[in-house]
């Protein structure tokens, strides 16, 4: 008889960078996470005073062997992202912000 291993928690994504892109656009460069099925990127403009979004907007990526770009953004305002993979058990936790202004 064989014997299956059960499924592990994932690896916590981080993010690496972000990069400015076209006007408008950043570029998300996250690490990967061995056996994740995809990837949640959240982001969401910082509130006065550097605090956190007030609201979030998701993509859905399936996977993050290049940068993701997050696009229709304001120039001039700060944003916060962060990532989270999904895998055989559900989702990881949100990793932490990282923080860019858009040109």
């Amino acid at each position: 008889s064989s014997t299956r291993t059960p499924a592990q928690p994932l690896d916590q994504p981080t993010i690496l960078n972000i990069d400015q892109g076209s006007t408008g656009q950043l570029l998300a460069s996250v690490t990967p996470v061995r056996k994740a099925k995809s990837y949640e990127l959240r982001y969401g403009a910082v509130g006065a005073g550097g605090t956190a979004p007030a609201a979030w907007s998701t993509l859905m990526v399936p996977n993050v062997k290049t940068a993701v770009p997050i696009n229709g953004l304001t120039p001039g305002t700060t944003y916060a992202v962060q990532v989270r993979a999904y895998g055989q058990l559900g989702y990881t936790q949100y990793s932490d912000s990282v923080t860019r202004m858009v040109i």
